[in-house]
C-alpha cells in the first residue's frame, strides 16, 4: 500500500532551522517550499492549457502542450504551399489541409481537415512567388466556408494556372 501523506492548507510558515525545508500546501491550492534562508518558492504540478484557456490566451500559470498549441489565436490553423504544373494544383507541403480541388483555370479550393467553428471567424493570408517583374499578378480569395476556402490567380488580369508557388496561410477560431 502506498504512503500518502495529506497537506492541511495554511498561510505560510515561519523560516526552518538552518539545514532544513519545510514543505506546506496554502490556500490558492499550490503547494510551496520555504528554505533556512526564508526563500518562498512555489512547485505546484505543472498542468497544461485547456482549449479554453488557450483560446482566452491569457493565463499565465499554465503550460502550452503540443496538443494544445493551435488553439491560441496567434497560431495558423491550417497552411498550404502549392503550384499549378501543366493545369493541376499540387500541395508541396500543408498542415491541416486534406486536398486541393481544380475548380478552374487559376482556381483551386483547398480543403480542410479540421474546420472553423464558421465561415467570418478566420482570415487568410496569401502570397505568391512573381513569374517575372513585368507581369502583373493577383491572388484573391474568392470564397470562404468552414471546411474550405476557394483561392484564384491571375497573371496580367487573366485567370491562369501558370505560376511557380502559391502559399496561404489561415488564422481564427477553429470548430
Amino acid at each position: 500500500m502506498p504512503t500518502l501523506l495529506y497537506l492541511v492548507e495554511s498561510a505560510a510558515p515561519d523560516q526552518p532551522p538552518p539545514g532544513k525545508v519545510v514543505v506546506y500546501a496554502k490556500t490558492d491550492k499550490s503547494l510551496y517550499l520555504k528554505t533556512d534562508q526564508g526563500v518562498e518558492s512555489s512547485f505546484s504540478p505543472v498542468i497544461a492549457a485547456t482549449q479554453a484557456q488557450q483560446e482566452a490566451a491569457s493565463s499565465v500559470l499554465v503550460f502550452t502542450s503540443p496538443g494544445r498549441q493551435q488553439h491560441h489565436p496567434s497560431a495558423a490553423k491550417a497552411w498550404v504551399r502549392m503550384n499549378w504544373s501543366g493545369g493541376t494544383p499540387t500541395i508541396g507541403g500543408s498542415y491541416n489541409v486534406t486536398s486541393l480541388t481544380d475548380t478552374g483555370t487559376g482556381a483551386v479550393t483547398v480543403n480542410l481537415t479540421a474546420a472553423f467553428s464558421a465561415a467570418t471567424t478566420y482570415n487568410i493570408t496569401t502570397g505568391y512567388q512573381s513569374m517575372d517583374a513585368a507581369t502583373q499578378q493577383q491572388l484573391f480569395i474568392t470564397s470562404l466556408g468552414t471546411s474550405s476556402f476557394v483561392l484564384n490567380y491571375y497573371s496580367n488580369g487573366v485567370a491562369t494556372d501558370n505560376t511557380n508557388l502559391v502559399s496561404a496561410t489561415a488564422f481564427g477560431d477553429q470548430a
